[in-house]
């Protein structure tokens, strides 16, 4: 059992301390990414580019249209809902655009897992995070200068930095909290990325309501990251034994209780079990889940303010708050579902297996169920009930970092980096994938085609809920113990097997 001092959730506890400066970076790169979603809506010039695309289209068979388009058409009664922006990208831009850090974030996945696994994460992790700032800040000034393709270089670019931070933030985490308390810290981790909506999404909206339009959006985020950098650079340490102030108690209790990460001889040198984790059936369910939930992801962080804007022709402000409404209802459940199973694990009611399991096949059936009763309200005048749903959404999305999440931290303790690489890999192909899917239905904007991309996405999730339920694990896999000529006898304080059961 934890004692009350040396718990997570402590005034005192450094490693809760810095589990939160992660999540506030975690909250920034997370704007950093998503906040195209509201500012494409106010960048795009909406009424130039709906008279080119929908030329051939008689909105007048719509009811949809007529009942709750209100003085807002084209000199040819085309509906057009805009937010005041100026540059002409098609609708198939606006996708390239969205899906394009994804494609540089692909190319650095497997490189930075590899990294997180044998250098300093946290030197990796400030790099990154000053890339992708830099990147971010720029934005406007290439949008002027070079346009759409340089927009896309620089969200590419963006992307490569992007690949670095949840493999060397797992290994950090990894590193300084012991397995009882990963749902706990997973959790409040993974909040930065509702923060960034709850937040984010609202703020982005107003600057495209304001005299600084959109480029203020960009702006910000950029010198958010860079203050980041500073802070994390003079604060941040690998792992508890290179922190000159944490507790001599809390150190102790952390060296104790974190096995898994006990330095390992040549560790340069280890070997990945390459075969191994490509045949794991708890690690591909992992990554099937990581897919789906990546697709459900990318379409409420970057579309659902295009949806809001199409379907129900909601105002600027109006857009930003309803946006914002699925990350809120994640946050109210996330940390709470966290420390509740937590507890259930410490209390021995239930194995790691089945509180990943029971995590993540909850979460992801009943958002798909959720969803699937949204694509049947498609109408302005149930605008209401909409966002009640999307909180339900979110609500029912809070338990899954606490499955596919802990599992993955769990599964190899030594190859995190690796491993959680391989997810984001996995992810990145999910967050590609929205976008296709997106483009492939949504032609024109109408109801119609948002409810054919929302069946896809809610069917991917609910099998993803499914599979993962039958054949995840949330402990260490037999070909993720390290071998005896490995282990380092500086650190060999117990014996081996007792150390293997540990790991294990």
């Amino acid at each position: 059992m934890t004692s009350r001092s040396n718990a997570f959730f402590h005034p005192c506890s450094h490693r809760m301390h810095l589990v939160l400066l992660l999540m506030l970076g975690w909250a920034i790169t997370s704007y950093q990414r998503t906040n195209l979603g509201m500012t494409m809506t106010c960048m795009v010039n909406s009424t130039a580019v709906t008279m080119i695309q929908h030329q051939n289209v008689d909105y007048k068979k719509h009811n949809h249209v007529n009942r709750c388009f209100v003085n807002q058409t084209t000199s040819d009664g085309i509906p057009a809902n805009n937010y005041g922006g100026e540059l002409l990208w098609s609708p198939r831009m606006q996708n390239l655009l969205f899906s394009s850090s994804f494609w540089g974030c692909m190319l650095s996945n497997i490189p930075a897992g590899y990294i997180s696994d044998r250098f300093s994460p946290r030197n990796a992790l400030f790099l990154a995070v000053l890339i992708m700032s830099i990147s971010t800040f720029s934005i406007p000034f290439i949008t002027e200068f070079f346009g759409f393709i340089g927009v896309f270089i620089a969200r590419f670019i963006y992307g490569i930095g992007d690949g670095f931070v949840l493999p060397t933030a797992n290994w950090i985490i990894s590193r300084w909290v012991p397995r009882n308390e990963l749902s706990q810290a997973g959790s409040l981790f993974t909040s930065g990325f509702q923060i960034a909506g709850i937040v984010g999404v609202p703020i982005s909206a107003a600057f495209c309501d304001s005299s600084v339009k959109w480029p203020g959006v960009f702006y910000l985020c950029g010198l958010m990251g860079i203050l980041w950098c500073v802070i994390f650079l003079l604060t941040g340490k690998d792992s508890p034994q290179k922190s000159k102030v944490i507790s001599r108690t809390e150190k102790a209790y952390l060296v104790e209780n974190i096995a898994d990460h006990r330095q390992v001889k040549g560790h340069a040198k280890i070997k990945q079990p390459w075969r191994e984790m490509f045949t794991s059936v708890p690690l591909l369910a992992c990554l099937y889940s990581s897919f789906c939930f990546h697709v459900f992801l990318m379409f409420i962080a970057s579309y659902t303010p295009s949806f809001f804007k199409e379907v129900y022709y909601l105002k600027t402000m109006d857009n930003g708050i309803y946006s914002a409404l699925p990350h809120l209802g994640q946050m109210l459940t996330k940390i709470l579902w966290g420390v509740f199973i937590d507890h259930l694990k410490i209390r021995g009611k239930i194995s790691q297996t089945t509180s990943v399991r029971v995590s993540q096949s909850f979460s992801c059936i009943l958002v798909g169920i959720v969803m699937l009763i949204v694509r049947y309200n498609m109408d302005c005048e149930k605008v209401k009930l909409v966002g009640a749903l999307y909180i339900m959404m979110g609500l029912a999305l809070g338990p899954a970092t606490s499955g596919f999440f802990t599992s993955l931290l769990s599964l190899a303790p030594l190859h995190t980096g690796t491993l959680t690489s391989m997810s984001m890999l996995v992810g990145s192909f999910g967050m590609i994938a929205c976008p296709w899917i997106v483009d492939m239905f949504r032609v024109d904007g109408t109801p119609e085609e948002w409810q054919t991309i929302m069946l896809i996405i809610s069917l991917l999730i609910i099998s993803s809920g499914f599979i993962f339920g039958t054949m995840a694990s949330g402990e260490a896999q037999n070909w993720a113990v390290p071998k005896a000529s490995e282990m380092d006898v500086i650190e060999a304080k117990q014996p081996l097997n007792e150390l293997q059961e540990s790991i294990i």
